[in-house]
């Protein structure tokens, strides 16, 4: 990210890459209903407002009031921290696509 200069990219810096991200649910929020510690689940890569018209339509990507989005033309990865790190903080469960099986249980 050092080739770009100020006002290239729509992200403050610095953030964490990564924005194709997968692997297990370790803890959820309060309301959460859609998935459940454990699950496995890839993250939805563009993060839209989720109350526009598009984003209802599960049309993340192309979302119509990104001024009420958790970053401009961003998501996890693009312009937030993203999922080279051991955590990733994803704020809404509709970013969350289920996968099978769930984790293993280690005994």
């Amino acid at each position: 990210m050092h080739d770009f200069e100020p006002g290239m990219v729509p992200w403050r810096m610095p953030f964490t890459l990564g924005h194709e991200n997968a692997g297990w649910v370790d803890s959820v929020g309060d309301g959460v209903s859609t998935v459940a510690e454990g699950d496995a689940v890839a993250v939805y890569g563009p993060w839209g407002c989720g109350a526009c018209e598009r984003c209802r339509l599960g049309l993340e990507g192309y979302c119509g009031n990104q001024a009420a989005a958790p970053v401009i033309s961003g998501g996890g990865g693009l312009g937030l921290d993203g999922g080279m790190t051991e955590y990733l903080l994803v704020p809404h469960e509709r970013l969350l696509v289920p996968m099978r099986p769930r984790r293993p249980t280690v005994t």
